[in-house]
């Protein structure tokens, strides 16, 4: 694993490189182990990666790059501000291209040109992926991001795979992709001072391409082209190739017989190890890296963006300056009065103290009052809650009360029934004290029997009055006056009475002697059935207004009548 001097700090850069044939973006951070975190990500997936470093760092995937030491009216020495400036004044207003300059070890000035619409794409897409990782309904953070040419990012990657090897050669970069190559020249003393990138020829095959990438390497690392750099012989050649080119590219250098006095090796992250590294990789991890012998050379910043931000940096000094000796000239005038100053100062504090004593004591008072206020407040409240839970408990007192006379009257009305086949109960209606009984019979002596009953039990029923007609016919006004009724007819009733512990729920009442009809136990009410005439069935017995909602006991079911005879 490769190592480096740095350590991963909070703030710690990233680097980015897309990779168009995969459709992914390779990410590459500072590991806490001193190695490189590598993630690769889907290019349009939203929310894949959270990213909390604010420092970007990528490359160019094309631009026509060239850079060298152009002649300009300046010197090393010079200011950035005097060198930008020479810089926007050669290029005359040009705006397809866009400049950016560094300063070698041996003080030369190098000059990076590359097309304008390379930058703008590869910061468009770089902002438009993050956008898709900006998670919702959060404050997006200020991020500055850095574009470098990939021949600075494979150079910075393996100077950094050298460790602290002191080298003395030049090393000669090939970048070969599927549309063009790049070539650079490096060396120790000298820095990065040449680099070209050239197109290839369009629907060229891959051997085509890689022979002319190779016949124009060749031609930069003669004696002849590094005389006129300046530059030492070559020692190492670097290869990066796009996958389908690294095979035949690293074939046909080493085959060449003007590189046999080179090491060729593909870029990697170790030193001495031969294992490639794939492209879109190397591209992050070399514009994450910084190296002292290979400057930033930051493309997404323009000569004249640039000098605004020295402008605005000397117009904040000027004014940082200018603050600092008002603030000198106003101690001046005040120091005379500093005596003045401390007395009242000192007074102000004592009266701040007392001011805040007395409002302490003033707010524990009110705070005293708030309390008193809410207790007499809970208080009333208290009393409405108990009234009202007092009159709800007084009602469930009363229901309570009336539900045992509500099952002594249905217990008292099962001993006296009639022991008639053909009586029938249909409703018991409850209302008060008062009692309401409808059924249906076809012997009219049944109805008087059970009156009779009801009105000879020592006072537990009163106010007997009983109204019957034959089904069919109106109700007459006074049961004496009704004419005999055919056996076969059906009679319907109704029975009204006081039930006296209904009128006094809660008090026990004496219980009547049992009456005696027929036989020592009361007969269930059979259910009649009729061969001539209606068919009477059965009706359950509606709930009474005034029984309470508890279980009572049912009424028994008659046995199944045999039919009339």
């Amino acid at each position: 694993m490769f190592k480096r001097n740095q350590s991963a700090q909070p703030q710690s850069p990233c680097g980015l490189a897309f990779d168009h044939r995969n459709g992914q973006i390779v990410i590459a951070e500072y590991a806490a182990n001193g190695g490189f975190d590598i993630y690769r990500a889907i290019i349009g997936e939203r929310r894949s990666v959270n990213l909390a470093s604010t420092d970007l760092r990528t490359t160019l995937t094309k631009g026509n790059a060239h850079t060298d030491a152009p002649s300009l009216p300046v010197s090393p020495d010079d200011t950035e501000e005097v060198i930008l400036r020479a810089i926007i004044e050669r290029s005359q207003g040009d705006q397809s291209h866009l400049l950016a300059f560094t300063r070698t070890p041996d003080a030369r000035i190098v000059v990076t040109q590359v097309e304008a619409l390379a930058v703008t794409e590869i910061i468009r897409r770089t902002e438009q992926w993050l956008d898709d990782q900006q998670p919702e309904l959060t404050q997006p953070q200020e991020k500055t991001l850095r574009a470098e040419t990939r021949t600075r990012a494979i150079t910075r990657l393996w100077r950094a795979s050298q460790g602290d090897t002191q080298l003395t050669g030049t090393a000669a970069v090939l970048v070969i992709s599927n549309d063009d190559y790049a070539i650079g020249l490096w060396s120790e003393q000298t820095g990065l001072v040449y680099e070209t990138e050239e197109l290839f020829e369009p629907g060229a095959p891959t051997e085509i391409k890689c022979q002319h990438a190779r016949d124009v390497f060749t031609k930069f690392v003669a004696p002849a082209s590094l005389a006129k750099l300046k530059l030492a012989e070559v020692t190492n050649a670097v290869l990066s190739a796009a996958d389908g080119y690294a095979d035949s590219m690293l074939a046909l250098l080493n085959e060449s017989p003007e590189l046999d006095a080179i090491l060729i090796e593909p870029v990697s992250i170790n030193i001495g190890d031969g294992t490639r590294l794939d492209q879109p990789t190397a591209f992050a991890i070399g514009s994450l890296l910084d190296h002292e012998t290979i400057p930033a050379c930051n493309l997404a910043v323009t000569p004249q963006m640039r000098l605004d931000e020295i402008e605005r940096e000397h117009e904040l000094q000027d004014r940082t300056s200018n603050t600092h000796k008002a603030r000198a000239a106003v101690l001046a005038i005040l120091i005379p009065l500093v005596a003045v100053i401390a007395f009242a100062m000192a007074a102000w504090i004592d009266n701040g103290i007392e001011n805040v004593r007395l409002k302490s004591r003033i707010d524990e008072e009110t705070l005293t009052g708030h309390k008193l206020a809410q207790a007499n407040s809970d208080y009333e409240s208290s009393k409405a809650n108990f009234a009202a839970f007092r009159s709800l408990l007084d009602n469930l007192i009363t229901l309570r009360q009336r539900q045992p006379a509500a099952h002594q009257l249905l217990s008292d009305l099962n001993q006296r029934w009639p022991q008639d086949p053909s009586w029938y109960i249909s409703e018991i209606n409850v209302k008060g004290a008062n009692v309401e009984i409808k059924g249906k019979t076809k012997n009219e002596q049944a109805i008087t029997s059970f009156a009779k009953s009801l009105e000879f039990s020592n006072g537990l029923f009163s106010g007997i009055l009983t109204r019957n007609n034959v089904e069919g016919n109106s109700p007459n006004s006074a049961p004496q006056q009704q004419t005999q009724t055919p056996r076969s007819s059906v009679i319907e009733f109704t029975i009204l009475s006081a039930y006296a512990p209904l009128a006094t729920p809660g008090k026990a009442v004496a219980a009547p002697a049992q009456p005696q009809q027929m036989g020592s136990q009361p007969l269930p009410m059979p259910q009649p059935s009729l061969t001539n005439g209606p068919q009477v069935g059965p009706k359950p017995v509606p709930a009474a207004s005034a029984m309470p909602s508890g279980p009572i006991p049912n009424l028994p079911v008659p046995p199944q009548s045999q039919g009339t005879k």
